[in-house]
């Protein structure tokens, strides 16, 4: 493989490719990556770029704003860092994660990982034995698959589990879980800050943080937890949520 040379890096369209084993790197606005292999990393950074590979064990990551990262393929690994970035993995035992706000994490196979970090951000996986992690507020994170996990930890953030013996998380303050029937969801109140600003705690690290009030798990039975039917944790209660 030839070196790169940083002089035309800066170019709107950086390509090396090779068939297997390949490497394709872009770099520049709208630029593009693609690779067709096994064990084959697309890279792009720029601005509403796209990195796509169709393989065995193939990485693809995209740094930059409304960038995309696809993958295809069995062990698969999708990144994307910054706002309005998509991540999806299509494979077995693949792994997809976005940083940013707005951001969206999709994954569809067994086994298979999905996470965000950023406001307005989307978590899902489709597949048995998977896992869903959205972090951020106002989140969502959903999973369809059975023995599956989705956990939302951000304020007023929704987590959502389609599947046989799965459990939703919803970990913060105003949010709220739902599954199907035989799952589990977990709930947690918060007890709201009090601010005193002629406290001697005012440069404590309790100083504005919502207090743990109680945290219950309840199993979906159809009766008193209704399937499909978003709950929250209200005075130690399951309430649930009209959409």
């Amino acid at each position: 493989m030839e070196a790169i040379d940083k002089k035309e890096v800066s170019k709107a369209n950086a390509i090396i490719t090779k068939e297997d084993n390949a490497y394709n790197v872009t770099t520049g606005y709208a630029s593009s990556a693609f690779t067709k292999g096994n064990d084959s990393p697309a890279v792009v950074v720029g601005g509403n770029s796209f990195a796509e590979t169709i393989g065995y064990n193939s990485p693809a990551i995209s740094v930059n704003y409304d960038s995309k990262a696809n993958t295809k393929g069995n062990k698969s690994h999708a990144v994307t860092l910054d706002n309005n970035s998509n991540s999806a993995t299509e494979g077995i035992n693949s792994n997809s994660a976005t940083m940013g706000r707005y951001a969206h994490s999709s994954t569809k196979g067994d086994f298979s990982r999905s996470a965000t970090l950023g406001d307005y951000s989307n978590s899902s996986t489709e597949g048995d034995f998977s896992n869903a992690a959205a972090l951020g507020d106002r989140c969502n994170s959903a999973t369809e698959g059975s023995n599956s996990h989705a956990v939302a930890a951000g304020i007023e953030s929704y987590a959502s589990v389609k599947g046989y013996n799965s459990i939703a998380a919803a970990l913060g303050r105003n949010s709220m879980a739902k599954g199907a029937l035989g799952c589990w969801i977990i709930l947690v109140e918060y007890n709201s800050p009090t601010i005193d600003f002629n406290s001697d705690c005012l440069f404590s690290s309790d100083f504005g943080i919502d207090k743990i009030k109680c945290i219950k798990a309840f199993k979906v039975d159809g009766e008193k937890i209704k399937a499909d039917v978003f709950y929250k944790l209200e005075n130690g209660e399951a309430v649930e949520v009209k959409e």
